[in-house]
């Protein structure tokens, strides 16, 4: 006895009653898989896969979030390191400025007094020399700094003339912290 085909090949069987023959279709599932190539090229067709997983758009903003601070960090540490170079060359180690200035102390226009100021692990001092006379030299203790990388950090020295005195005062700055020295009586008084 002959196979049955299935119901869904009915409606083309033809209507013709002379015909008495059903073609007898298989299911695609039954078919053997061969390969088959419909070109001529001489290989194998470029064959594009439909079920290629898609990356979830989660993936490629997490990268882009993650490279940016990464990037940011970058820049910070690079930032950091620039400006230590940076300090290394204008102010050595550790951490000095010099100042020649007239502060009526033994000195002149012609021989101005030589102010140097210096950082030495946190504290701060001033060296001056009256006249340029390092005989007669006068240290001042500044603040003393407190924290992380303060011996790296670089005093910078002001000479203002306030209250309407002929001889300017001191003003020490470093690490954001600023101290008055007055100019009394041939020395500066600290404020």
């Amino acid at each position: 006895m002959g196979k049955i085909a299935p119901k869904s090949v009915l409606r083309y069987r033809p209507v013709d009653a002379a015909t008495r023959t059903v073609p007898v279709v298989t299911s695609r599932r039954s078919r053997p898989k061969g390969k088959h190539f419909p070109h001529t090229t001489g290989g194998p067709p470029f064959v594009k896969d439909k079920h290629r997983r898609r990356i979830h758009w989660l993936v490629p903003a997490g990268l882009a979030m993650v490279g940016t601070v990464l990037l940011i960090w970058l820049v910070q540490v690079g930032w950091e390191r620039g400006t230590r170079v940076m300090d290394d060359l204008k102010f050595g180690y550790p951490r000095t400025t010099h100042y020649d200035v007239v502060l009526g102390h033994d000195d002149s226009p012609q021989h101005p007094s030589h102010v140097i100021a210096l950082n030495l692990r946190g504290n701060v001092q001033v060296i001056e020399l009256p006249g340029g006379e390092a005989s007669q030299a006068r240290i001042y203790t500044g603040p003393q700094l407190v924290g992380e990388h303060v011996d790296l950090a670089p005093v910078q020295l002001e000479f203002v003339k306030r209250h309407g005195k002929p001889f300017p005062d001191m003003k020490i700055t470093c690490n954001g912290i600023a101290v008055w020295f007055r100019n009394e009586q041939g020395r500066f008084v600290p404020q």
